[in-house]
């Protein structure tokens, strides 16, 4: 039964990135950050021969005026010194030296789990994608029996239909419609191709845009994305605006407009 040091150990330099050394970072860089604040004050300490504990007792009693003097605050001032030199002299080093692994297996976690998210999102795509070719499959299997003739329950073979078959109500099989629509504007033929057309483009305009969603969230995880949404957001204001090819121009211009402006003033 490994004990609770021995479980911070192997949160903090274990590969596993779990919620429990999430937080475990957090309070190690908040205890780094307080002993750096406890170091950089015991060294930039105005008083010459003194700590920064006796810098702060003379502070606050001129303020408070407690009438608390150095020789009847003897006896803290010394427990509280030893306790604060031994943290600082023996823990600030060490603090620092684990201050560069923390922050670097932070950085690691943070790494990891975008990588995660990302590879999450490409296997579920994926996955949708493979389900959307099946269907597609068995669709085109399903019409092709259905043109060539399959055997019914009692193992008779039925004869293909005909080119001119109905399989919807205008005279003609679905893919026969758009190279051999039907005569006639109106009717019957012409109102079930044109409910079939709508469709047709409903459906076309339905697979265009789940094909730019899914280019958006790829476009999220790479550098190039990054890097046009950063040129977007300062496009989008008018002080800002910057471009890769004119900057010069456009500096020469601002600073020109700007000692224009001064002269006329």
């Amino acid at each position: 039964m490994p004990t609770l040091y021995q479980r911070w150990l192997f949160a903090l330099f274990s590969d596993r990135f779990n919620y429990f050394k999430a937080h475990f970072y957090w309070y190690i860089f908040l205890a780094l950050a307080l002993g750096s604040v406890l170091f950089l004050l015991e060294r930039s300490n105005p008083l010459s021969n003194s700590t920064w504990l006796d810098s702060v007792f003379h502070v606050t009693s001129g303020l408070c005026e407690t009438g608390l003097t150095v020789d009847n605050f003897s006896a803290f001032r010394l427990s509280s010194q030893v306790v604060v030199i031994l943290a600082v002299q023996l823990g600030s080093p060490v603090m620092m030296s684990v201050m560069p692994l923390c922050i670097r297996r932070w950085c690691i976690m943070v790494k990891h789990s975008a990588k995660e998210r990302a590879r999450a999102m490409m296997e579920r795509e994926r996955e949708r994608e493979a389900e959307r070719a099946e269907d597609a499959a068995s669709e085109i299997e399903r019409e092709k029996e259905r043109q060539r003739g399959g055997e019914d329950d009692n193992g008779v073979v039925s004869s293909p239909p005909s080119p001119y078959e109905t399989s919807r109500p205008g005279g003609a099989s679905r893919y026969e419609y758009m190279s051999h629509p039907p005569d006639g504007e109106g009717g019957r033929g012409g109102e079930s191709y044109a409910e079939w057309q709508r469709e047709r483009m409903h459906e076309i305009a339905m697979a265009r845009r789940w094909h730019k969603e899914r280019e958006r969230e790829r476009d999220l995880w790479t550098i190039s994305g990054m890097v046009r949404r950063i040129r977007a957001s300062v496009s989008s204001f008018p002080s800002l605006s910057i471009s890769v090819s004119g900057t010069e121009s456009h500096l020469l211009a601002s600073s020109s407009s700007i000692q224009l402006q001064s002269v006329q003033s």
